[in-house]
């Protein structure tokens, strides 16, 4: 068989875009896929090692948080009234109003009956001067125990002195 001189130039090319087709079927395009896959599993990774990242700084930060609480919650059981303080409760209403210079009633209370979870009711009926009167509530108010006042009512009394008649609610703990 001879061939003509095209016929010389066409085989080697044709030989040529054949191994050059082997060659990219064959090594090429896998290596492609590999590397489109291999881009795609590092993308997952970082994206796993940031989440994984965030998750332990929220932690610190909640382990910091958690700490704080710890910190100030030791100080929370003394504002919570026990039933073994009703004694000092009651030694706190009257120096308080010993100190206001007011006349105080206890009255209507369930110190007998307190349980714990529920709230102390004791009323209150004080009379006075109107000025020591808003200062004396205002104490009550920032006494170191859960403190709600109710129902308050103020009168005038004539000649410069008022009462007050009120309910006061104090959680009981544990």
């Amino acid at each position: 068989m001879k061939f003509n001189s095209s016929g010389k130039i066409i085989l080697p090319v044709c030989s040529l875009i054949i191994v050059v087709l082997i060659i990219v079927i064959l090594i090429i395009i896998p290596t492609a896929r590999n590397i489109s896959k291999t881009t795609q599993d590092t993308y997952q990774l970082r994206s796993y090692l940031e989440q994984r990242y965030q998750e332990s700084i929220q932690s610190r930060l909640t382990k910091e948080r958690l700490d704080t609480i710890k910190q100030e919650s030791t100080n929370f059981d003394q504002l919570l009234f026990k039933k073994s303080r009703t004694m000092e409760l009651i030694q706190l209403l009257e120096k308080l109003s010993a100190k206001h210079q007011l006349n105080q009633i206890i009255e209507g209370t369930n110190l007998d009956s307190i349980t714990p979870g529920e709230n102390l009711s004791i009323r209150l009926t004080v009379s006075g001067q109107y000025k020591n009167m808003l200062n004396y509530i205002h104490n009550l108010e920032t006494i170191q125990y859960f403190v709600n006042l109710t129902d308050l009512r103020l009168s005038d009394n004539g000649s410069g002195n008022s009462s007050a008649n009120f309910g006061l609610e104090i959680y009981v703990s544990q």
